[in-house]
C-alpha cells in the first residue's frame, strides 16, 4: 500500500509539472512532504529508493525552482530530509544522485534568497549534503562558506543554526580530505584548504563533534512563523492574481464596448448610404 500511494503521488506531481497545474502540483508536493515526514525505518529507506529509481530526485530539483513558494519550500524540505541518514539509512545514494544532477547549482543560489523561509530550507538541505565529498568540493569552489558565514548574522534562529551546522560539516569534510591527501603525500588544492582557516577546528573538549545530520523538522513557534510566512506569500500571490484577473476583465469590457460602438457606426453608415425609398402614388 505504501508503494502504491507513493507511486500515485509522484505520478500526480509529474503530471501537474508537465501540465503546469499549480493546484495539483502544490497538493502533490505537500502529500509527498507529509509522507517523508512520517516515514521511518524501512518505509523511509523504501521511499528514498523509489524516488531515486523513478526520477523523483530530478523532479524535486525542478520543484525547487518553482515559482510557487510553497512548492519550493516543500521540495527543499523533502530533499534535505532524504539527504539525512537520520531519515534514510541510504541517504548517501540520494546525495550521489543530487550531485549527478548538478543539484549544487540549483540549491546554492537559494542561500542568498531574499526570503528567509527559502534560506532556511535551502541551508538545511546544504547542511545535510555538506558531508558528501563531491558536494563539499563544489561548495568550496563556489565560495559557499562566505555565504554561510553571512547567514550566521541572520535574525532567524533556524537559519543561523542550520548555517552553523553546514559550516561545521563543510569544515570537517575538507579536513578529512586534506588528511587523506597528506597520508597519500599528495598536495591538496589551496582553494580547498583556506575557507575555514579562521574557524575553530575542534570542540572545547578536544574531541571532534559529530557531523550535523538533523532532520529538517520544525515545531512550536518556529513552525508557526514558517506557516505565517507561507500564508503571507500565498496571500501576495492571490492578490496579484486578483489584480491580474480584474485587469483582464476590464480589458474585455473595453473590447466589448469598442465592438458595440463599431457595430452602431456600421449600421449608421449602411443606413446613410442606402438610396431613399420611393412611395407609390395612389
Amino acid at each position: 500500500p505504501f508503494v502504491a500511494v507513493l507511486n500515485a503521488v509522484v505520478t500526480e506531481l509529474e503530471d501537474a509539472q508537465s501540465n503546469e497545474d499549480t493546484t495539483k502540483r502544490t497538493s502533490a508536493i505537500t502529500t509527498l512532504c507529509d509522507l517523508v515526514d512520517k516515514a521511518y525505518g524501512e518505509d523511509a529507506a523504501l521511499l528514498g529508493e523509489f524516488l531515486r529509481e523513478c526520477g523523483g530526485i530530478e523532479l524535486l530539483l525542478e520543484c525547487v525552482s518553482d515559482d510557487i513558494p510553497e512548492v519550493q519550500y516543500r521540495a527543499l524540505m523533502v530533499l534535505g530530509n532524504l539527504a539525512s541518514a537520520a531519515v534514510d539509512p541510504h541517504a548517501q545514494l540520494t546525495k550521489a544522485a543530487i550531485n549527478e544532477l548538478d543539484g549544487a547549482s540549483v540549491l546554492l543560489p537559494l542561500l542568498e534568497s531574499d526570503d528567509w523561509v527559502t534560506q532556511m530550507y535551502a541551508v538545511g538541505a546544504v547542511q545535510n549534503l555538506a558531508d558528501d565529498a563531491s558536494f563539499c568540493n563544489m561548495c568550496a569552489q563556489r565560495g559557499t562558506h562566505r555565504v554561510l558565514q553571512r547567514l550566521l548574522s541572520s535574525e532567524h534562529e533556524h537559519v543561523v543554526r542550520f548555517a552553523a551546522g553546514a559550516l561545521k560539516n563543510l569544515m570537517d569534510n575538507l579536513e578529512e580530505q586534506d588528511a587523506a591527501r597528506e597520508a597519500e603525500q599528495t598536495e591538496p588544492p589551496p582553494r580547498l584548504r583556506s575557507p575555514f582557516a579562521l574557524l575553530s577546528r575542534s570542540s572545547s573538549s578536544g574531541e571532534r563533534p559529530r557531523k550535523k545530520r538533523a532532520m529538517i523538522n520544525l515545531s512550536g513557534k518556529a513552525k508557526e512563523k514558517v506557516d505565517e510566512a507561507i500564508k503571507a506569500h500565498l496571500a501576495v500571490d492571490e492578490t496579484a492574481l486578483q489584480r491580474e484577473q480584474a485587469a483582464v476583465t476590464k480589458a474585455q469590457a473595453c473590447v466589448r464596448r469598442r465592438l458595440a460602438v463599431d457595430r452602431v457606426r456600421e449600421v449608421r453608415r449602411v443606413a446613410a448610404s442606402a438610396p431613399p425609398q420611393q412611395t407609390e402614388a395612389k
